[in-house]
């Protein structure tokens, strides 16, 4: 069963499609990582999980899903940093 395959596109594919199953169903999704948790990739799990929590595969620490600074963060010096970084890492990918 593609639960237990290891093949990266195996991986991929299933983690896009519990992620897409979470927009709509998120009690069957954390049925199925419960249900098969021994058995799925790590990243299957982390991805699902994640999209559950904060609607992100990939959430940044500190910033909400419009990319402001999340309300979490207290101090803005470190607001600012992480928006410097931010941009910076923007700007590198973008090349």
């Amino acid at each position: 069963m593609a639960v237990s395959d290891r093949d990266d596109m195996v991986v991929k594919a299933l983690s896009w499609a519990l992620r897409e199953l979470v927009k709509k169903h998120a009690r069957e999704a954390r049925r199925f990582l419960a249900r098969h948790k021994g058995r799925l990739a790590a990243r299957v799990t982390r991805e699902v999980r994640n999209k559950i929590g904060t609607g992100l595969k990939n959430p940044r620490r500190g910033w909400d899903r419009r990319g402001e600074p999340d309300e979490a963060i207290e101090d803005l010096s470190t607001a600012r940093g992480m928006a410097e970084a931010r941009s910076h890492e923007r700007e590198r990918w973008s090349r």
